[in-house]
């Protein structure tokens, strides 16, 4: 079957999700519940949702959450096209089939294959500096609601210290927030641009630090 055509409108990039269209609603489950999507040509599965409460006319909406948002915006731009695959009822493909066909599709990001090499990470995608400036601008709006707006001027990184000292934030949270404070910093002041291995890390870094927020009752990807 000729692939879904997927136009990656600003909501979808931002919040994770994609309507489908009438002409290929038939392709999908005809139930709301779970469906496998695999992401991109590492072949990495994450555990989506079929909704089809959300649309007026009942076409299915595919929810992949913060971890669809988080691969969009680390593989694609707002308008981009992406090919995804509904030739399955149980699983869709979003984006380029990884190498090997279907016989691939399982394989983790950095799980290495029968031939001993790695998958190639989404993630590996250089950070930019508007990326560290959002994250940031996040990560004060985390704590302004963690600890209320301040009159007094406070690093962000002496904030994160206290709050940590006094038990509002874990340790190990800390130390991810501070390395998006410390990189933002670093690519605001000295022009750093980071590496492929610190972009991971920074990404992977935020992401924990929203997955935590959110496990509190604090939506800290929200945009602005």
């Amino acid at each position: 079957m000729p692939p879904f055509r997927l136009t990656l409108e600003k909501t979808y990039y931002r919040q994770g999700f994609f309507n489908v269209t009438v002409d290929f609603d038939r392709f999908i489950r005809p139930t709301e519940g779970p469906v496998e999507l695999i992401l991109g040509t590492s072949g990495r599965k994450i555990q989506g949702k079929v909704n089809r409460s959300a649309n007026r006319n009942r076409t299915a909406r595919i929810m992949g959450g913060s971890k669809l948002r988080d691969w969009f915006q680390a593989n694609y731009s707002p308008g981009e096209v992406i090919d995804i695959d509904l030739s399955s009822l149980d699983s869709i493909q979003i984006g380029e089939v990884p190498p090997g066909g279907s016989a691939a599709r399982g394989l983790d990001r950095g799980q290495p294959t029968p031939t001993g090499r790695s998958v190639p990470q989404e993630t590996d995608k250089g950070v930019t500096a508007d990326e560290l400036a959002r994250w940031r601008r996040r990560l004060v709006r985390l704590l302004d609601a963690l600890d209320g707006p301040q009159e007094e001027r406070e690093g962000v990184v002496a904030r994160i210290n206290r709050l940590s000292r006094v038990g509002r934030i874990p340790r190990e949270i800390a130390a991810l927030m501070k390395v998006v404070a410390e990189m933002r910093n670093a690519s605001e002041y000295q022009a750093k641009r980071p590496s492929r291995s610190e972009s991971v890390a920074i990404r992977n870094s935020w992401a924990a630090v929203a997955e935590w927020a959110s496990s509190i009752g604090i939506v800290a990807d929200a945009e602005p």
